[in-house]
């Protein structure tokens, strides 16, 4: 059932996310270029992997629920734009990791505020999803309508925690404790 994925994307963008205040919060007032590359990859899964199948799907759920009347219209006009909020929150993120990893000037406050407010916005955001639009997905939509809706949108294969390869995700891989995938020629 889809939203058995959607809870355990949750957990897995937790631990990453995680990981990432954990690199991040444990430095004074520099990154280490080593630390850099980690720090990128993790921006890049989660600017990739939610905005191409996570919130597409969680999306045409609401759309779902929303045409058969069902849940509170303005709860899930919420959540949908948390997520176009959380779109630009993680561009944002990811474009101040960017300046660091091209050498730029960053004072580590900025960016240490910067990544608090969206891990901030992601909890509360995944919070709000597990107590009130996983159980409407729970309690009105059956089987046949999950077929409806999967349907409707582009199944991806999580990159990092599925089976899918990618490569980039190595050095994020080992610090997660997750196997390597192995490229069969």
């Amino acid at each position: 059932m889809p939203v058995q994925q959607l809870r355990q994307d949750h957990a897995n963008f937790s631990r990453v996310l995680d990981m990432l205040q954990r690199e991040v919060g444990g430095y004074g007032q520099s990154l280490r270029d080593s630390d850099i590359d980690l720090i990128m990859q993790s921006i890049d899964y989660i600017r990739g992997y939610p905005q191409l199948f996570h919130h597409p799907l969680e999306d045409a759920a609401i759309d779902y629920l929303q045409a058969r009347e069902v849940g509170v219209w303005e709860e899930l006009e919420r959540i949908r734009r948390q997520h176009t909020q959380l779109e630009r929150e993680t561009l944002r993120l990811s474009w101040l990791f960017q300046l660091v990893y091209s050498d730029h000037v960053v004072p580590m406050e900025r960016i240490k505020e910067c990544l608090q407010r969206y891990l901030d916005l992601q909890s509360k955001h995944m919070a709000r999803e597990e107590a009130a639009l996983f159980p409407l997905f729970e309690n009105h939509i059956d089987d046949a309508g999950w077929r409806k809706i999967l349907l409707g949108i582009s199944r991806v294969s999580d990159p990092l925690f599925g089976h899918a390869e990618w490569d980039a995700q190595t050095n994020l891989r080992d610090k997660l404790g997750l196997p390597q995938v192995r490229r069969v020629d």
